[in-house]
């Protein structure tokens, strides 16, 4: 009797995870989530704005040079999604900036990627080594 409740309660929890899976695919490949906001803005503002944030949030990274991966992947996530929702209204004449667009958060992500991996340790390090300088004193002497 025992065993036959597990294999129910086995086959349950298979059905469930089939049915969840099979519904959540067709969703995710289909209905993708367009960035709300974005979604009421003209194709040519749209694609300003992206690149405008885009190459403003590389020079930050660029600057700090020790932002988190985690950080970068989840914007870039969020970039991704803003991007999807203005194809709709990005074809025609304005289907090459879009696509611009498209190549240039590659590069930007690819740069991103290597600075993270062979800029920032340096950077890191003359700040280890500046912290551990001792404090400077003002000069006392005057120039003429």
């Amino acid at each position: 009797m025992g065993r036959r409740i597990a294999i129910g309660i086995f086959w349950l929890c298979l059905a469930y995870i089939v049915a969840v899976g099979f519904y959540s695919v067709p969703v995710q490949v289909f209905r993708p989530d367009k960035g709300g906001a974005i979604a009421t803005t003209p194709c040519a503002a749209g694609i300003r704005g992206l690149e405008d944030e885009l190459l403003e949030r590389q020079a930050s990274h660029m600057r700090r040079a020790t932002a988190p991966s985690r950080e970068v992947a989840s914007w870039l996530e969020d970039w991704d999604r803003r991007h999807a929702a203005l194809s709709d209204r990005c074809q025609d004449s304005a289907e090459r900036p879009y696509r611009a667009l498209e190549r240039l958060r590659q590069r930007v992500a690819t740069a991103l990627v290597r600075l993270d991996r062979e800029q920032s340790p340096l950077a890191r390090s003359i700040d280890r080594g500046l912290e551990s300088l001792p404090p400077e004193q003002p000069s006392t002497e005057t120039t003429r």
